[in-house]
């Protein structure tokens, strides 16, 4: 049978990045205006790769609302890029190794995480 048809890998990309441009695009904007101390420096191509693996890995958990990605990447910018696979942390365990949470719940967590983590940060400096 001959292949009519054959969409190229460089296609698959096009249309990905034109699939996920609305909300690259809301999520670039939020993280300049809400978490401008970790994005200043970071090129916007860099943004745009930042947001795109966050997107996809949020999307990985059952993170799919704008707000939910938001606080995914905003945690990859806090806590590392890999911090969801650090398994071995009992708080990244709790949040990614259930299946069934919802991501409202997930996003609380992860919140509340960065919280903690930014609070021993305070504590140790001004020690």
């Amino acid at each position: 049978m001959v292949e009519l048809y054959r969409i190229r890998q460089e296609q698959v990309e096009i249309m990905r990045w034109e699939l996920l441009k609305p909300q690259r695009e809301t999520l670039v904007a939020t993280l300049q205006q809400r978490l401008p101390h970790c994005v200043g420096n970071l090129s916007p191509e860099q943004m745009h790769r930042i947001c795109d693996a966050g997107i996809e890995r949020a999307n990985s958990y059952d993170m799919t609302s704008i707000e939910n990605v938001f606080v995914f990447i905003a945690a990859t910018l806090v806590f590392g890029h890999d911090f969801d696979r650090a398994r071995d942390l009992a708080w990244v365990d709790a949040i990614f190794g259930e299946p069934f949470l919802e991501e409202d719940v997930r996003a609380g967590m992860l919140i509340e995480h960065a919280r903690i983590a930014a609070s021993e940060e305070l504590s140790s400096g001004a020690a």
